[in-house]
């Protein structure tokens, strides 16, 4: 938590003074809306103010996700195995490859249809 809490100052402390007013009452009716136990806090969703760009532009989908390929993590979740289980079966050839967004890349990502044929390869041998 303290890593996350680190970022999310530096984040704050790069917005103009201006613009914080704006961000707190945005994340503030965020924060209001999710209570969901209490009645008299709930907001419709109708109701919630639009993000400021600043916020919106953190929340945007990652640069370089594609549909049809998956990150690590959905892959762990959607075989319901560890990151390290994932690779140990693709250094034994047990599970699809990854293949890399760009040439030469760290960036990898699993393609969806290789992980559900490898899926259902799973449960018709079961």
């Amino acid at each position: 938590m303290e890593r996350t809490n680190g970022r999310v100052a530096e984040w704050a402390a790069s917005l103009p003074i201006e613009q914080i007013p704006r961000v707190l009452n945005y994340l503030s009716a965020r924060l209001l809306s999710e209570a969901g136990d209490n009645p008299s806090t709930k907001r419709k969703s109708a109701d919630a103010p639009e993000p400021p760009p600043e916020v919106a532009q953190r929340h945007a989908p990652e640069a370089g996700h594609r549909p049809g390929l998956l990150r690590c993590a959905e892959v762990c979740s959607r075989v319901g195995v560890r990151r390290v289980t994932i690779w140990r079966m693709v250094k034994r050839g047990e599970f699809p490859k990854p293949v890399p967004l760009r040439d030469s890349s760290r960036a990898i990502r699993w393609r969806e249809g290789d992980v559900t044929a490898w899926i259902a390869a799973r449960r018709s041998a079961a």
